[in-house]
């Protein structure tokens, strides 16, 4: 496909297509070592394709000033379809940490607007969904998702937790929300 779009291997292996060459830095927070792995695991599978990606790493404050150009190790997890909303809302096109890639597409827009107005949490859902259609893999591939983890959390037999849920990724709900509801059962 690359061939076919015109981006020709260079001496040194890299793709050009005429003065463009296919380089670019893959930025992730330097004190995260799972998403550093991340840049690099992705950097090294680009290799072979002719694309130099180069993984780096730095702070918050000199990933914000780049977000918007350049690929970002972002992690995110959320029971709230709002989260989807923040990354692919056009009116949300560079906002703080939201739409960093400044996405817009009307129909993604307006399934939105009316999975909002759903008469509940649950209407929403196949409006969610159909937004994703759109935005995701089998449409305009907005964002390029990497990998989800599995959190593994090991407690003492002597610790009910009570009622479990599926935890997210620990920006929006860690383990300890439900620290109310936990009881020491052993004397």
């Amino acid at each position: 496909m690359l061939d076919a779009a015109g981006w020709q291997p260079g001496a040194d292996g890299v793709r050009r297509k005429g003065a463009l060459i296919a380089a670019f830095p893959i930025n992730y927070p330097a004190g995260d070592a799972t998403r550093q792995a991340l840049a690099e695991i992705a950097a090294e599978l680009l290799r072979p394709l002719g694309i130099a990606a180069t993984p780096v790493g730095g702070s918050w404050d000199a990933i914000q000033r780049v977000m918007h150009a350049e690929p970002v190790v972002f992690g995110f997890g959320s029971h709230s379809p709002y989260q989807l909303y923040s990354l692919f809302a056009a009116r949300l096109g560079g906002v703080d940490y939201m739409n960093p890639s400044y996405y817009a597409n009307p129909a993604v827009d307006a399934l939105f607007e009316q999975a909002q107005a759903a008469e509940s949490l649950e209407a929403s859902f196949p409006l969610w969904a159909a937004a994703a259609e759109h935005y995701g893999v089998a449409g305009d591939q907005a964002w390029a998702w990497l990998v989800n983890l599995d959190h593994v959390y090991l407690v003492s037999d002597c610790l009910d937790l009570g009622p479990t849920q599926i935890e997210p990724h620990g920006h929006g709900w860690p383990i300890t929300a439900s620290i109310a509801n936990w009881q020491w059962t052993c004397n």
